[in-house]
């Protein structure tokens, strides 16, 4: 048996974390001396963790987020009125996305509206939602598009397919 990085057949079966990092991989449990359970066990785990990261960011990038706007980064306090303890435990319960609540943001323009639906867009995706972020126009054009070539089941199945649906 040779001792070089099989790399070619970890990738193609799937094993990405393994085929990138085998030498520090060997090396640690040449030092750490695991158990086989042991080491398998942490293998898996990590090939897991990066399987796990690259479906959230796939998950993100194909909800067509425009700007990438966070929770922490809110600014509650130019928001008064606006219940920060109420919208953080909808926020961080997750709530609305496990009993298929529609949220609906209301105010004047430059008060935080698409920041904070982006913000509850990305929790979700981050936690394993599929979700899309779309301008309503976009959504009017493609109904439109839908009703004039008569797909309006084949998109209204496609909208229906995501958990979660920013529409701004």
């Amino acid at each position: 048996m040779s001792d070089s990085v099989p790399t070619k057949e970890l990738r193609s079966l799937g094993l990405y974390e393994l085929a990138e990092n085998w030498e520090v991989i060997i090396k640690q449990a040449n030092r750490a001396r695991p158990s086989y359970q042991r080491f398998l066990f942490e293998t898996v785990t990590r090939e897991y963790h990066r399987n796990v990261e690259r479906a959230r960011l796939a998950r993100l990038k194909r909800a067509k987020i425009a700007e990438t706007w966070v929770m922490e980064t809110f600014p509650f306090h130019k928001q008064p009125r606006l219940k920060k303890d109420l919208v953080m435990q909808l926020y961080e319960s997750l709530a609305f996305l496990k009993e298929k609540q529609d949220l609906v943001f209301i105010g004047p323009t430059g008060c935080g509206k698409t920041g904070l639906a982006t913000a509850f867009l990305i929790h979700a995706i981050n936690h394993g939602a599929r979700g899309l972020s779309l301008d309503f126009s976009e959504l009017v054009n493609a109904l439109y598009q839908s009703r004039g070539d008569h797909s309006e089941r084949q998109l209204l199945k496609r909208l229906s397919a995501y958990e979660i649906l920013l529409i701004d």
